[in-house]
């Protein structure tokens, strides 16, 4: 059963986001990048006061730096040619939301290990420390794709710099499992993004701040 999408918003829910190619069920489910990097760069400007009591200005810039650094951008031709069948960049509402988006495009579920999916110290330490859900984060810079060969896929990307790591497999049934090391559950629908917490307790009444990390330019080092 193969299932089509050219680009569009999956679906009709605010924040959907584009997802391309064809997706089947048994391919592997691999993600390229880190989750949660621009919700992490985001979380310094917005509470960088905050933080600084807690950590140190050197690691604070680290932080603001890790989507210029680790993020990867959703480029079709460098996806197509590590194999690729289909692919989502993710984005507000993290990584769980593009999980959501991602398979509502092509009424396809998918089994995954909570534990495969990559996150940089940098997100845990901040995620932390303001109490915020790494996996619900703003995550700009991780793309989400299935392959056939998942392995090859890996590899062909961490050869050209990319981190990559399979986190799962499509099915053909609709549920979305997400183990945990013995546990088990489901996918929820999407919900607020985590910074949108932070923007209300700093006070702002705007949503420009959230937006002042430009969308990754180019491919980095992972």
């Amino acid at each position: 059963m193969r299932r089509e999408n050219t680009g569009a918003p999956a679906g009709e829910a605010a924040g959907a986001l584009p997802v391309n190619g064809t997706m089947e069920p048994d391919q592997d489910l691999i993600a390229a990048g880190y989750l949660g990097l621009s919700g992490t760069a985001c979380a310094v400007l917005l509470q960088r006061d905050r933080l600084r009591r807690q950590f140190s200005e050197p690691f604070l810039r680290e932080c603001g730096a890790v989507r210029e650094r680790w993020g990867v951008r959703a480029d079709p031709e460098l996806f197509l040619a590590a194999g690729a069948a289909s692919w989502c960049a993710a984005g507000e509402g993290g990584v769980f939301a593009a999980l959501w988006h991602y398979f509502e495009a092509f009424g396809l579920g998918f089994d995954l290990e909570l534990r495969r999916l990559p996150i940089r110290q940098e997100t845990v330490e901040i995620c932390e420390a303001l109490d915020l859900n790494p996996y619900r984060l703003q995550s700009e810079g991780l793309v989400l794709f299935t392959s056939p060969c998942g392995g090859r896929a890996v590899r062909f990307l961490r050869e050209k710099g990319v981190f990559a790591r399979i986190i799962g497999n499509t099915r053909r049934q609709i549920g979305r499992h997400i183990y945990n090391g013995d546990g088990a559950g489901f996918l929820e629908r999407p919900a607020p993004d985590e910074l949108l917490c932070l923007k209300q307790a700093a006070g702002s009444e705007s949503r420009d701040d959230l937006r002042q990390i430009q969308p990754v330019g180019g491919r980095y080092e992972g």
